[in-house]
């Protein structure tokens, strides 16, 4: 009876050592994300006007990729389809853009630039759809 008792109270210090360790978790995924929000929300606008851009691209080339200016992106229409070649292309630029600015970011928190990233990543969104408009006069 004695080995019993002293069982259940071994897994009640566990049991109370993982809650304790997966509180601690959650307050550290919460203290990174509101920390962090500024730059969440920026990644998530540009990634918006990406997805804009995409769509405006594939719908204006259609089946001539020759419509398409920039001849990296040309490129990759020729070899893969609009719809794949403009997603393949979107993809490596939106993951290459947000991986430096996640650098900037982490910068700009240990006070070694002033650059902001989320700003960059804005003016960036805004860009990117003023570009990806463009389609809409042709």
């Amino acid at each position: 009876m004695g080995k019993i008792l002293s069982i259940n109270k071994s897994f009640a210090r566990l049991g109370a050592h993982v809650s304790v360790a997966s509180c601690i978790r959650r307050d550290s995924i919460k203290r990174v994300f509101l920390n962090n929000l500024s730059f969440t929300a920026s990644m998530l606008v540009y990634i918006a006007a990406n997805v804009i851009d995409y769509l405006f691209t594939v719908q204006g080339v259609g089946d001539n990729p020759l419509r398409e200016a920039n001849p990296i992106i040309r490129t990759y229409i020729e070899l893969f389809g609009a719809i794949h070649g403009v997603l393949i292309c979107k993809m490596l630029i939106c993951t290459g853009v947000i991986a430096a600015m996640k650098v900037v970011h982490i910068a700009h928190r240990q006070k070694r630039t002033k650059l902001r990233a989320d700003y960059i990543l804005y003016g960036g969104a805004i860009l990117t759809t003023l570009g990806g408009s463009l389609w809409l006069f042709h």
